[in-house]
C-alpha cells in the first residue's frame, strides 16, 4: 500500500514535483487501462496513412484511386475520433489512479478499468465539448472572457471522474473551485499548454527531417496523447485538490468514496 499524501495548501513547484514523481509511479498502470485505444489508435492512423500513400500511384491502379481516397480518409478521420475517445480515458485513467494514490492505495488496472464505465467516458467527452464551446465563444467575443473561462473551467475533468457531476453542472462547480485563485491556477493551466504546443512543435521539426508532414504531425499528437496527457491530468488533479483544500472543504477521507 502506498503511503497516503498529507493534503495541504502546496505552491505550484511542489505540486508539479508532486506531478513528476505520481506520473512515473502510475504511467504503466494508465497505459495499461488504456491499451486498446492506444492499439486502434496506432492502427487506425497507419492504415489511413499507408491508403492514401498507396493511392498516391505507389501500388494502386488509377481506376481505385477514388476509393482508396475516401478509404484512407475514412482512416485518418476514424484515428481523429479514437484520438478524443482516448483522450477522455486517459484523462479519467490518470484521475482514478492519482486519487486512489492519494488515499494510500495502489492504483491497478481493474480498478481503473471498473471505474470507467461508459457512463463515466461519454459524461467526459461531453462536458469536455459544452468546455470547448464555451471557451472559444468567450474568445470571439473579447479575448479576456475566454481566458478567464479557459481558468474557470480546468477543473471539469475532476469534477467528472471524482465528484460525478457532469455537463453544465461541472463548468459551474469548476468556476466556483476556481474563483478566488483564478490567476494561479490560470498560470498553472497556461505553462502545461505551452509545454505541449513546444514538445508538438519540437516533435514535428524532428520527425520532419526524415518523415512526411502528416505522417511527423501524426506520430507527434498520438506520442503525447499517451506520453504527455498522463502527465497534465496528473498535475491538473492535484492541483485541484489542492483548490479543494484551500476552500477548506476535503478531508483525506472525503477523497472519492467512490473508488
Amino acid at each position: 500500500m502506498a503511503q497516503a499524501l498529507i493534503l495541504y495548501p502546496r505552491s505550484l513547484t511542489e505540486l508539479a514535483k508532486h506531478a513528476v514523481h505520481l506520473y512515473i509511479h502510475n504511467l504503466r498502470v494508465i497505459l495499461l487501462a488504456v491499451l486498446a485505444y492506444l492499439i486502434a489508435v496506432i492502427v487506425a492512423a497507419v492504415a489511413g496513412m499507408l491508403i492514401l500513400a498507396l493511392d498516391f500511384g505507389l501500388l494502386v491502379m488509377s481506376q481505385s484511386q477514388g476509393l482508396f481516397v475516401v478509404i484512407g480518409i475514412g482512416g485518418i478521420l476514424l484515428m481523429v475520433a479514437l484520438m478524443g475517445i482516448g483522450m477522455a480515458y486517459v484523462s479519467a485513467a490518470a484521475i482514478v489512479a492519482i486519487t486512489l494514490n492519494l488515499r494510500g492505495l495502489q492504483a491497478n488496472v481493474g480498478q481503473i478499468r471498473r471505474y470507467l464505465g461508459r457512463s463515466v467516458i461519454l459524461q467526459l467527452i461531453i462536458t469536455n465539448i459544452l468546455q470547448s464551446v464555451a471557451t472559444w465563444f468567450g474568445l470571439v467575443l473579447l479575448i479576456l472572457p475566454g481566458i478567464i473561462a479557459f481558468a474557470w473551467f480546468a477543473f471539469a475533468e475532476p469534477i467528472v471522474v471524482i465528484e460525478r457531476r457532469a455537463y453544465v453542472s461541472a463548468l459551474l462547480r469548476s468556476r466556483d473551485l476556481v474563483r478566488g485563485q483564478t490567476l494561479r491556477i490560470l498560470a498553472a493551466i497556461l505553462a502545461l499548454e505551452v509545454v505541449d504546443r513546444l514538445t508538438q512543435i519540437i516533435g514535428e521539426a524532428v520527425l520532419g527531417l526524415a518523415l512526411s508532414a502528416t505522417l511527423a504531425l501524426t506520430i507527434t499528437s498520438i506520442t503525447l496523447l499517451f506520453l504527455y496527457t498522463p502527465f497534465q491530468f496528473i498535475f491538473e488533479t492535484l492541483l485541484y485538490y489542492d483548490a479543494r483544500v484551500r476552500k477548506g472543504e476535503l478531508g483525506l477521507e472525503e477523497i472519492s468514496e467512490r473508488i
